[in-house]
């Protein structure tokens, strides 16, 4: 139990910014169960009353009927409207928690996990975890309370007849706790299967184009039906054990009843009990009946949420990306500097990408990166952005390792375009004004004009204001790329960073995009990682890297004379453009 207890203490983070409206709900709980119980003794005295035909007894009891009812009616409007309040803005705060830590977290935990996981845990597990809040916890709290005011009376009103209708509800308790048990493994091994097959969906959405081309329809169709069926497996185990909660319900609820109505009629034959007192402990029953009657949909429901509440927590546990409060000095000699880094997306040294990595890069310098894929070129980028630290060694950006430097002032020094280009499901003038949101109109235009994409924005009908479609599918490569360009010039940062930023333009386009890019970005860092060699000769330095090191540096002319990798690799390319 302390281990389920456990997996609520995220939750309880969130909950308790709410607990004083639950625990108004919880007070207007007794006073409703109060009022409940109270209304049945007089139903029990009305009925004597009318027996013995006493008038002026049956006309007083009946307008203190009336006036439970009138008190009643109110307090519990109130009690349902605080208590609607609590789970909607408790759910609220969750999903918020959640996607703070989603967007906050170190990027790490983003990367290894499927985004259709998230989507998963963000819709069906806080489905699940809303279900308890909006019903289970508001028969949490009244239930046991009416159940206890029920039974001080119906032990002061006969104790015997207590006894007798209570003999059956303890062994029906311990047979829905162990049937209900296996409910929460099963729903915990049936979302993770669910966060399985949505990642699967969302791979078929995102690279529907590679599965057409490549035939693959029915293999996708497969594998996502197995994951499927794999769920429907689960879920149907799950749905097996509810239905062996059915009987002990119907058990629960005939079986006091009928000891009620049994042993109460023989006490009234004999005197022992009214049969207003009769009437009275069959009300009572429905009293006790009822909590006993949902006590198993409500562990159930528990066990449910305390699986869904497993996979939320790996969340909410989630540490925030860790940032420092320095912001670099403003005339430091170099912009980026590398000092015996070494870095493993594993935390293992023996796979490391970058080994005893080293190179420093003055500010206004302009350099290049190139080297064969898996090199280690997009992690230096990761590096320099402070998303991930090294694992030994130090990555100074204007002086300052980046563990110190506060995270958002250094992302506001770089502009970053990479090749796997991500524009929003917006207009593209928003999309260019992410850049820098402070921007003016006329800063926005221009920076589309030097990304030579401000005349094909134009020839559009709705012009800036054109909807860019999911996944931007209503422009070309190259357009997403010069938006993408243009969005990074609007920052205006000291260092610029191109990762395969113009590989999706012809080599014309390409060389105008790059002269303009110089002339606009003059005393402005330019990092740029390349293929196209074509787009890097008048760097000022490329950087050859070759299995996590710095295997040569230079000139693009000082490096081919060197005859080393640079001219391997520059010379393999230039036969392939030939043939």
């Amino acid at each position: 139990m302390n281990k389920e207890i456990s997996v609520y203490n995220k939750l309880y983070d969130v909950v308790r910014r709410n607990l004083f409206v639950l625990g108004v709900v919880a007070v207007l709980s007794i006073l409703v169960a109060f009022l409940n119980v109270y209304l049945i003794k007089f139903e029990k005295e009305i009925t004597d009353a009318a027996i013995l035909k006493n008038k002026g007894l049956f006309k007083g009891l009946l307008i203190g009927v009336l006036v439970i009812i009138c008190l009643k009616i109110p307090v519990e409007y109130i009690k349902a409207y605080l208590f609607g309040k609590f789970a909607e803005k408790t759910l609220m705060d969750l999903r918020i928690e959640i996607s703070k830590k989603l967007i906050f977290s170190p990027i790490n935990f983003i990367e290894k996990n499927a985004a259709g996981d998230f989507i998963s845990r963000l819709t069906s597990d806080i489905s699940i975890v809303a279900g308890f809040f909006t019903s289970a916890l508001d028969q949490l709290l009244y239930h046991p309370v009416v159940f206890i005011i029920g039974l001080i009376y119906a032990i002061h009103l006969n104790w015997k007849m207590t006894l007798i209708s209570f003999a059956i509800i303890p062994i029906t308790i311990l047979i829905a706790f162990i049937i209900s048990k296996p409910v929460e493994r099963f729903t915990k091994k049936q979302q993770d299967l669910y966060g399985n097959t949505n990642a699967i969906f969302q791979d078929i959405i995102s690279g529907i184009s590679v599965i057409k081309v490549f035939k693959l329809e029915r293999y996708f169709y497969k594998k996502f039906e197995n994951s499927l069926l794999k769920s429907f497996s689960e879920g149907l185990k799950s749905a097996k054990v509810e239905t062996l909660l059915e009987p002990v319900k119907t058990i629960i609820q005939l079986g006091p009843v009928l000891l009620v109505i049994l042993t109460g009629g023989a006490m009234v034959m004999k005197k022992q009990l009214t049969f207003g007192g009769l009437m009275a402990f069959i009300e009572l029953m429905n009293i006790f009946i009822a909590p006993m009657n949902i006590l198993p949909n409500i562990i159930n429901s528990y066990r449910k949420a305390a699986a869904a509440s497993k996979r939320l927590n790996e969340i909410l546990s989630q540490y925030l990306e860790e940032s420092g409060s320095e912001k670099g000095f403003d005339e430091y000699e170099y912009a980026v500097e590398f000092e015996d880094v070494w870095f493993s997306y594993e935390n293992d040294l023996e796979k490391a990408v970058l080994k005893n990595f080293n190179l420093k890069i003055k500010r206004g310098e302009k350099i290049a990166f190139v080297g064969s894929s898996g090199c280690g070129k997009s992690t230096i980028v990761k590096l320099i952005l402070g998303m991930y630290k090294p694992q030994k060694g130090c990555v100074k950006v204007f002086g300052i390792p980046t563990s110190r430097w506060n995270l958002y002032s250094l992302r506001e020094k770089i502009s970053v375009v990479n090749q796997d280009i991500y524009l929003f499901p917006d207009t593209i003038f928003e999309n260019i004004k992410y850049g820098r949101y402070s921007a003016t109109y006329e800063e926005i235009i221009e920076a589309a004009r030097k990304s030579e994409i401000h005349e094909f924005i134009m020839s559009l009908p709705r012009g800036f204001e054109t909807e860019l479609k999911e996944g931007s599918v209503n422009v070309s490569g190259g357009q997403r790329q010069r938006i993408a360009i243009a969005r990074a010039i609007l920052r205006s940062s000291d260092v610029y960073i191109f990762d395969e930023a113009t590989s999706a333009l012809d080599a014309d386009s390409e060389n105008n995009i790059l002269k303009t890019l110089n002339n606009s970005l003059k005393g402005k860092t330019i990092i740029t990682i390349a293929h196209r060699f074509s787009s890097i000769k008048n760097v000022d330095r490329i950087i050859v890297i070759d299995r996590g090191t710095v295997a040569e540096e230079g000139s693009h002319d000082d490096l081919l004379c060197k005859k080393g990798i640079y001219y391997q690799l520059y010379t393999a390319q230039l036969m392939n453009e030939l043939v």
